[in-house]
């Protein structure tokens, strides 16, 4: 994963990452365009624990910003990129079944009664996904197993080895099994459909995460971004959006 960010125990990753990336160029001709998912662990993690209402939020507002406002210990209404990315991770910690320490490993001025409350904030708001971690560890106790959307089943037998650091790992595995298990089927479906849909001028080079990198003629962003969108359509029952962007290598591009 040539990651475009870094974080807070190798701040130079994100610089080396972007160095990697520019050095993917389009052929003479032609420019390099990229898409991912917006947000798409946390609207998967809003549809497998039948949260309605953070599905609403995602769409209409900002679900980092009551956070960032906690975190920062001021009112943020419109958090900045470093916010947002600082508040992202801890948030995303959260959502994978992280406790207090999982805020304080990117909001590291933060005490661990401070992070504390933070992840009772969140618990709090979000109920229904804390009752759908917990569903989950109970099924994988009595199966050994966490599944899908699609019904993928992702086997954990050592949380039956008893109590120590196995098991700890198996019950906190859950949440990112189930979540990040379909974010990958999502990939697997949205490859082909994407190969089947580009314009004859475009093609499809490579994947990472939830990121797709390609090639087209650069007067072909509107049918490429098209196609790119019906490909991901209807995987799942909730809308995913799609991010496009174009330019002359991976690292230097501009959102469509």
């Amino acid at each position: 994963n040539v990651t475009h960010h870094g974080d807070s125990d190798r701040p130079y990753v994100a610089e080396w990452a972007v160095e990697i990336r520019r050095a993917f160029v389009a052929s003479p001709g032609k420019v390099l365009f990229r898409a991912d998912i917006g947000q798409e662990e946390p609207r998967i993690g809003a549809l497998l624990a039948g949260d309605a209402e953070l599905l609403d939020e995602l769409e209409s507002g900002d679900v980092y910003c009551p956070v960032a406002s906690l975190e920062f210990g001021r009112p943020i209404t419109r958090a900045d990129e470093e916010e947002r990315l600082v508040v992202k991770r801890g948030w995303m910690a959260w959502l994978n079944g992280a406790g207090p320490d999982g805020i304080q490993q990117s909001a590291f001025w933060l005490d661990r009664h401070a992070a504390g409350q933070i992840v009772k904030y969140l618990r709090g708001r979000y109920p229904k996904v804390e009752a759908y971690r917990a569903g989950l560890v109970d099924l994988l106790h009595d199966r050994g197993w966490t599944e899908t959307h699609f019904g993928r089943r992702i086997y954990r037998p050592e949380v039956w080895s008893g109590a120590g650091p196995a098991l700890a790992h198996a019950e906190r595995s859950v949440m990112p099994d189930a979540i990040q298990g379909t974010a990958a089927d999502v990939m697997k479906l949205w490859l082909p459909r994407i190969v089947s849909l580009l314009p004859p001028s475009a093609s499809l080079l490579l994947s990472v995460h939830d990121e797709v990198v390609g090639e087209m003629e650069e007067g072909d962003w509107v049918k490429v971004k098209d196609a790119l969108e019906s490909a991901l359509s209807g995987i799942l029952p909730i809308r995913l959006p799609c991010e496009f962007y174009t330019g002359p290598n991976w690292a230097d591009m501009e959102r469509k």
